[in-house]
């Protein structure tokens, strides 16, 4: 991630790079400078990371049975995946306003189908951060 950059010009630079819009932009813009303010941005990048996992075995217990994949043991580490996400991202909201807090607990990570929904949505978000920080990383090697 560039060290200076703020989560607007942060997502601002991955959607112009992406040609994809973020589902979740305005809060991954929040996310991001919580961590740059938290000195804890290696969170950020690792949400990018665990965000790509977990976007892989979703997929997978999705069509679990039909291929030769155990359905319990990849829900079981769906559930990892998504309580240590889960985790990374209350250290990020730790960060944050009380009633933004609220309000992004109340929408991502409240029990309930629509917060799953939302946080599947703004996993994906993070997936496509991976995605722009391997076309940086790409660009910065082939200096």
């Amino acid at each position: 991630m560039k060290p200076n950059s703020d989560g607007k010009t942060l997502i601002s630079e991955a959607t112009q790079a992406l040609g994809r819009k973020f589902e979740f932009g305005h809060w991954m813009e929040l996310l991001q400078e919580s961590s740059s303010r938290l000195g804890k941005s290696s969170i950020f990048e690792d949400l990018s990371f665990d965000a790509k996992g977990f976007q892989k075995v979703y997929r997978l217990v999705g069509s679990a049975g039909s291929n030769g994949v155990d359905k319990s043991r990849a829900a079981d580490e769906l559930k990892t995946l998504l309580d240590r996400i889960s985790a990374k991202l209350e250290i990020l909201v730790g960060g944050l306003p009380e009633d933004t807090r609220d309000e992004f607990r109340k929408e991502f990570l409240a029990p309930s189908g629509g917060s799953f929904e939302n946080m599947r949505k703004l996993i994906s978000d993070f997936g496509l951060m991976k995605e722009y920080f391997l076309i940086e990383r790409d660009k910065a090697n082939s200096k």
